[in-house]
């Protein structure tokens, strides 16, 4: 779909997709949901401790493979909600360069990723709102790099809601862990207000700091960030 015609329509494409989800997808989703959004509330001081696990999900790829988050546990991850407006064309355009430049840890392909030998590496998931095929195109259009980004659809918005990624982009970033360390929900990353350069480049500070953590002393250590707060 042409990036024009899907400008300001993410939070009522949510809504529109909300409504036929089947009632026991709902109720499976709701606490962790419920865990989510009270974290958010929670503030930009609270310790590494506090860091919400991430909820695990399984979507397929393009290609009709299964894949699970917790596959990619031991690593950082950069997960993106994705609709094909242009804020999200954008969005991933500006991660793409980031992904070339090769400002975090060498692009490696996904089977390498998530080997225990490169647990420094970063795993590019994005999850896109919408159908297989429409994911395929959106990737090719936007130039994220195929070998070290996994591409997952989510048609019936079932991850995307637990999230709460409405509106997007929505860029999280979790710790080795599997925590969430970082989202872009603050006066200055706010997704369809801030720019995409802004979004990535406070995920990449995120993610820095993540990389070197020693995720069995991140709850010891009161430096670090909660769902929705940032490094100090």
């Amino acid at each position: 779909m042409d990036p024009k015609s899907r400008a300001g329509s993410c939070a009522s494409a949510v809504l529109c997709h909300s409504v036929r989800l089947r009632p026991f997808a709902v109720a499976r989703l709701g606490l962790a949901c419920l865990v989510l959004a009270l974290i958010a509330e929670s503030g930009r001081s609270a310790s590494t401790g506090a860091r919400p696990l991430a909820p695990g999900f399984t979507l397929r790829d393009t290609e009709g493979r299964s894949h699970s988050l917790a596959d990619l546990r031991g690593r950082t991850v950069t997960l993106f909600f994705f609709c094909g407006c242009r804020a999200c064309h954008e969005c991933a355009r500006s991660w793409a360069a980031i992904q070339r430049a090769g400002v975090l840890a060498p692009a490696l392909p996904l089977a390498a990723v998530r080997s225990s030998a490169h647990t420094a590496t970063t795993a590019t998931v994005v999850v896109y709102m919408g159908a297989p095929g429409e994911a395929r195109e959106f990737a090719a259009a936007t130039g994220m790099q195929a070998s070290s980004t996994l591409v997952l659809a989510d048609p019936r918005l079932e991850v995307t809601m637990a999230y709460h990624a409405a509106p997007c982009p929505r860029a999280i970033a979790l710790d080795r862990a599997g925590r969430v360390c970082y989202i872009n929900n603050h006066l200055d990353d706010q997704p369809q207000k801030a720019s995409a350069a802004a979004i990535t480049a406070h995920c990449v500070d995120a993610l820095r700091h993540a990389e070197t953590e020693n995720p069995q002393a991140g709850h010891r250590r009161g430096e670090g960030r909660a769902h929705g707060a940032r490094h100090q």
